[in-house]
């Protein structure tokens, strides 16, 4: 009877103790797989000089970017051509090209300047090197548009269609600029950056920040226009259309390529 009864505590121990070992590898297993989200999640951050991105990787990124970059040039010269407004991150730069000596372009840098400070206001200690390097994509961009602005020079519209047309024309053009520059997966133009940034300094949503940011910025060209002539120039419709339908032209490029979509991203 008193063998029994131990071998009864026994068995209750090595039950408890087969429990506690399977209890304490579910918990290494959990934790493991909370490290390979985690792991996972900071891979799919787009950052440059990542040690999983191969050389022919990178050199397709950088092709990528640069391509879109040129071709978010184009759109805003031809914008800036037909006179009636470009797109919402042009307004600014636009308006001081109108009242100052400087271009469209060197006020584009020093505008992309002003919004990487900005960057820093909001982020402050989260303010880092993808920030500070944002303003390398934009030298690129304003030289290409006033790069493109000479060459379109010759252009001389006369009539209120044509200027319409050209303006329409832009705003396909520009999305595939946006269209390269977002998928190319590898610096945040500031317009992007400042999106961004509040949309994670106050936990919102990049789309409802991009929105805001986008406003404001048409809001401070019409203010700085209506303050310096009197007048609303360089923010007319050409600006509420490329605002309008750009987004949705990128997703139309999107879902008529989606298998070259997939490749720019991996």
């Amino acid at each position: 009877m008193y063998t029994f009864n131990l071998t009864g505590k026994d068995n209750k121990h090595q039950h408890k103790e087969e429990k506690r070992i399977h209890t304490s590898r579910e918990t290494g297993h959990a934790n493991t797989r909370s490290q390979i989200t985690e792991h996972n999640a900071s891979r799919n951050e787009n950052i440059i000089g990542h040690p999983h991105i191969s050389a022919g990787n990178l050199i397709k990124r950088v092709i990528t970017l640069s391509f879109g970059i040129a071709v978010m040039g184009l759109a805003v010269a031809l914008a800036k051509t037909a006179l009636i407004g470009t797109s919402p991150i042009s307004s600014v730069p636009n308006v001081v090209s109108i009242i100052s000596p400087l271009t469209i372009g060197e006020a584009t840098v020093l505008f992309m300047l002003v919004i990487v400070f900005l960057e820093w206001i909001v982020l402050r200690h989260g303010f880092g090197w993808r920030n500070i390097i944002q303003p390398l994509p934009s030298l690129l961009f304003g030289a290409i548009i006033d790069v493109f602005v000479s060459l379109l020079g010759f252009i001389h519209l006369h009539s209120y269609i044509s200027q319409l047309g050209l303006s329409l024309v832009s705003i396909p053009i520009l999305a595939i600029g946006v269209y390269c520059e977002v998928n190319s997966n590898l610096l945040m133009m500031p317009g992007e950056g400042i999106a961004f940034a509040m949309a994670q300094r106050f936990h919102k949503k990049f789309g409802t920040m991009k929105i805001i940011a986008d406003s404001t910025m048409v809001l401070a060209a019409a203010l700085l226009a209506l303050v310096c002539t009197h007048r609303l120039i360089g923010v007319r419709e050409g600006t509420i259309f490329s605002a309008l339908l750009t987004g949705e032209c990128v997703s139309l490029v999107e879902r008529g390529l989606p298998r070259f979509t997939n490749f720019l991203r991996r």
